[in-house]
């Protein structure tokens, strides 16, 4: 049965809808799902704000909390529910801290038995997730990305360590009931790009060793999750 199936993009912080993130990322699967008979429909969110109404600092400090609290992604939750009638496979893509959110998101759908296909993580923090969904949830990253590599759980803006007792019976508690998703690393070109290249996944001119373009080659990572 061909499916409609909705994307929800969510970009991370340092970024506004001017830079059109994802253009080539859209591109590249739309043509994939064409190929497939599917009908794709992308939403693209921003759920820390665009940076030109906030600052890069306190987004990276909102996504800490969201970490800890486990509170991020009500934007992507919000524009699920606008177009959940249209759609018949549910995807949630996020970059960075939009990663983050999607993770997020796919507990608060879980929990309302809103089943989400799949989601994906690129480029964003290290997370423990239930081990309920850990299934549901793909990590992709560059080796050199200094974001996931340096932000996982226990880093956060507002970690555990804040209140020592609550912070112990979490830890325990994450040891029975957490488990890490699924990490996928990818070959990319990131020359000359910052952050041990935390935005070359959707460079399609930048090329790596073997010939595939960033775009295909980040997206090739999770097409079998997704498709």
């Amino acid at each position: 049965m061909k499916e409609r199936i909705l994307i929800i993009l969510a970009a991370g912080i340092n970024t506004n809808a001017s830079r059109d993130l994802f253009r080539d990322f859209k591109k590249e699967l739309e043509i994939r799902y064409l190929k497939q008979g599917d009908t794709v429909r992308f939403i693209e969110v921003f759920p820390l704000g665009e940076v030109k109404d906030t600052s890069a600092i306190k987004q990276a400090l909102e996504v800490g909390s969201h970490m800890h609290r486990g509170t991020g992604g009500a934007e992507i939750v919000e524009a699920v529910v606008k177009n959940i009638n249209w759609a018949n496979k549910i995807i949630l893509i996020g970059h960075s801290g939009g990663g983050q959110a999607a993770l997020d998101a796919l507990v608060t759908f879980e929990k309302k038995g809103i089943s989400v296909h799949h989601a994906v993580q690129i480029g964003a923090p290290s997370q423990l997730i239930h081990k309920k969904y850990v299934h549901k949830i793909t990590r992709v990253q560059v080796k050199s990305d200094l974001i996931s590599n340096i932000i996982h759980t226990g880093t956060e803006a507002v970690p555990h360590s804040f209140n020592a007792i609550s912070g112990l019976i979490s830890s325990i508690c994450d040891a029975f009931t957490k488990r890490m998703p699924e990490t996928i690393y990818v070959e990319l070109n990131t020359e000359g790009q910052p952050w041990g290249g935390h935005s070359a996944y959707f460079i399609k001119d930048l090329i790596n060793n073997n010939g595939v373009d960033n775009v295909t080659e980040t997206i090739n990572a999770f097409w079998d999750k997704i498709k």
